[in-house]
């Protein structure tokens, strides 16, 4: 027979075996009585009415003849609806009681839900760290003053909110929703961790949604505030919104506080999103943030010069774009602690007919990113450059340097996810040491941290680089705390993007890691101690190039690793200078020596490649191992001139001159005169084809006239006191030199042919 229990509900006979009556749930309108659990495990017609009816209504029985209690899951992977998956005590024994809505649930491993559910009253489901609900195909919902607390997973088809009903997913948790969630509590809610909403997210406007995690749903419904935003249905399809969501309201400035759905300009705790917006925001300066978010669609620009410090992680979706704005000068800077997912850009000037060193700040370049330029990287083991790039697939390797050459100004993206793990290159020493190797991360980084940044014991400590001021020479920088010496504008602080050379001192490895990252560069100019001196070169087409000789105790006459760097050939165009050793045949930029005494002398050489006027002006003369004169010997014109009367010469150089023309002497010589002290009686006569020089000594001269570009129009030899007389017929009217020497005495003067 049939028995109705209530209206539209029928089981079998065996429901007369039940001494109270069971309510249970169906279509959200009508409940069958349930007994009690202890009832249940002794009488099998009980227990067989009830599994029948979860097999055939497919409900789960409400227990209401009780008081909540308390249930732990037993267990992984085992169904909502069996007793023996929920036990009184956590880690007790399962099969006491199923769930039922005013029950507090607390799911420690894995359970899979098989059944829609509702929890009501002061019912609670607590998810643990360890605890997963699988529930994918089936719903959950809050009624009256229920909560959801998820610090581990949850997964539901549809998940509801009604009445005071409540949610918080805590930091490291993720609730994944498959259809909709549903916010119609008046209550607010708490998103510290991360909820995911494939359809729609409908947040009723008596509904608030706030936190420090973050929301991404397809589709945003409602007027309810969600992390800030006021109306739910203001967020663009696809968004993911945060503690703090750029809205642009006002600028494009991401200093205004207005401009945030927060209404606070982000901190260095805040997690943000970027939201598609009429002003999309420029960010100039030092900021600061903990994660970050840049939406499809949205854009976040970093202008040139600033530095943006992400303190988590870095999410760029889909045609979201974070670009950094760059200039030959100025360079924008993100540094980034956690993890980062999405591309980046980050801007390359070229400048036509410049060559330039780069590396690349991102994570699978291509060697696209510089079609129809010249890209090459350096062949150590030949001790040249080796062949262009031509494939356009070519990855651009992490921390390896290029030479980049382009006939017409441009500017080129480097897109790729930024670096920010620990790097390490390859050093080879099996051809002349140098090694191409380059900055790979997308900021500053300093070459001088010696606290854990760097492991560079293959290398010598100078690095190398072209002057990015425009002198034509390279750049040179050696660490040393306060022993750090530069020469052409040489910083301790490599910029994004920068390609450098290092010397190898044996085969082996260099690492940099995150700790080389810096927040800020002042780089004020590097102070010369009083055991440097520095010279400078400068031609009169303003090219110019440094050297430094200084003394320590504990260097050799030869190359020393720590304290030496060689020179390395700029532009062809640029005159360029450096010291020689007796020891070796380097060629030094910087040349430390273990001390000075009137027996020093070291060779200083010029190279130029057209002739001209130049200078060299010494630097560091006044504090200079003051016991000792500083003479600078001009074995061309037999000069010695003391630098420390004067610490500028002015002469002329051509190419075919000797690049060994200079000697640095630290005792009075009388080998030579010095200029000063040339006779001023000797006369140079300008006339029509000649040039006639005399004097008042009754020696034997010989008198050489130079033209301005350095080469020999005459020369003629005679006694001084007679007068010498030199040809300048069919030469054209200009600047001329003329030189009269013998082995004690040397006199160079200047004038104007006027044929």
């Amino acid at each position: 027979m049939q028995f109705v229990i209530k209206e539209h509900e029928v089981v079998t006979e065996a429901a007369q075996h039940i001494p109270r009556q069971l309510i249970y749930p169906r279509c959200s309108a009508l409940k069958l009585i349930s007994m009690q659990t202890s009832y249940l495990r002794s009488n099998f017609s009980a227990k067989l009415i009830a599994l029948w009816l979860v097999a055939m209504l497919g409900i789960a029985p409400q227990l209401y003849s009780r008081d909540g209690i308390k249930l732990y899951s037993v267990g992984n992977n085992v169904p909502w609806n069996a007793a023996s998956s929920w036990s009184l005590n956590a880690n007790g024994t399962g099969g006491v009681a199923i769930p039922q809505s005013n029950d507090t649930v607390v799911i420690t491993g894995t359970i899979v839900q098989n059944i829609n559910f509702s929890f009501s009253g002061n019912g609670s489901l607590i998810l643990s760290n360890t605890g997963l609900l699988r529930g994918d195909n089936f719903d959950i919902t809050f009624n009256n003053n229920s909560t959801l607390v998820c610090d581990g997973q949850l997964k539901a088809n549809n998940l509801t909110f009604n009445s005071n009903s409540s949610f918080r997913v805590n930091p490291t948790a993720e609730v994944k929703i498959n259809s909709s969630l549903n916010c119609n509590s008046q209550s607010v809610s708490i998103i510290d961790g991360k909820v995911t909403v494939s359809g729609n997210l409908t947040v009723s406007h008596s509904s608030i949604l706030t936190g420090k995690g973050s929301i991404v749903s397809a589709h945003f419904l409602g007027q309810g505030k969600v992390m800030g935003m006021i109306g739910a249905n203001l967020i663009s399809d696809g968004s993911l919104v945060t503690e703090n969501n750029w809205i642009g309201s006002i600028s494009n400035s991401w200093a205004e506080p207005q401009n945030w759905s927060a209404g606070t300009v982000p901190t260095e705790s805040s997690n943000i999103a970027i939201i598609s917006s009429i002003n999309n925001p420029l960010l100039v300066g030092n900021r600061e943030c903990n994660d970050i978010y840049v939406n499809p669609g949205a854009s976040l620009t970093l202008s040139a010069g600033s530095i943006f410090e992400v303190k988590g992680n870095l999410s760029v979706f889909g045609t979201g774009k974070m670009l950094l704005k760059n200039t030959v000068s100025e360079k924008a800077s993100l540094i980034l602690t956690g993890t980062a997912s999405g591309k980046i850009q980050s801007e390359y000037p070229v400048l036509a007919g410049e060559k330039s060193l780069v590396s690349s700040p991102v994570d699978l370049a291509l060697s696209s990113t510089f079609l129809n330029m010249y890209l090459r990287p350096y062949d150590e083991a030949n001790a040249q450059w080796g062949q262009y790039i031509v494939p356009t697939t070519d990855p651009l390797k992490v921390m390896q340097g290029y030479e980049l050459y382009s006939l017409a100004n441009s500017t080129r993206i480097f897109e790729g996810t930024p670096n920010n793990s620990t790097k390490t290159v390859t050093i080879t020493d099996s051809g002349n040491g140098l090694n191409l190797t380059g900055n790979p991360f997308p900021c500053f980084i300093d070459w001088e941290n010696n606290n854990g940044a760097w492991q560079r014991n293959s290398i010598a400590s100078a690095i190398y680089y072209p002057d990015p001021s425009g002198s034509g020479n390279y750049a040179v920088y050696l660490p040393g705390g306060d022993d750090a010496v530069s020469i052409n504008n040489g910083s301790r602080y490599i910029a994004p993007m920068q390609g450098f050379f290092v010397k190898a001192g044996k085969k082996g490895s260099l690492t940099v890691n995150g700790d080389s990252r810096v927040l800020s560069v002042t780089d004020t100019k590097l102070a010369l101690k009083n055991n440097s001196l520095k010279f400078k070169l400068t031609d009169s087409n303003n090219f110019s190039d440094e050297a430094i000789l200084r003394t320590i105790s504990s260097a050799t006459e030869a190359f020393d690793d720590q304290f030496d760097a060689i020179k390395l050939q700029g532009k062809t165009n640029a005159p360029s200078l450096n010291f020689t050793s007796s020891v070796d045949d380097i060629k030094y930029a910087v040349n430390s020596i273990p001390e000075i005494n009137n027996t020093v002398s070291v060779p200083l050489e010029i190279v130029c490649y057209k002739s001209g006027s130049m200078n060299i002006a010494a630097a560091g003369i006044s504090k200079f191992a003051t016991a000792y004169p500083i003479i600078l010997e001009d074995k061309q014109l037999n000069k010695m001139i003391d630098l420390r009367a004067d610490s500028v010469y002015s002469f002329y150089q051509t190419p075919s001159m000797n690049a060994d023309r200079f000697v640095l002497h630290f005792s009075k010589s009388t080998d030579g005169i010095s200029e000063s002290s040339a006779n001023d009686q000797t006369q140079v006569i300008v006339t029509p084809n000649e040039v006639r020089v005399i004097g008042n000594e009754k020696s034997l001269y010989t008198a050489d006239l130079f033209s301005a570009d350095g080469k020999l129009i005459s020369t003629s030899k005679g006694i001084l006191s007679d007068g010498i007389t030199l040809s300048t017929k069919g030469q054209p009217t200009g600047i001329c030199f003329v030189k009269v020497y013998n082995s004690k005495l040397s006199i160079t003067k200047k004038l104007l042919q006027t044929n």
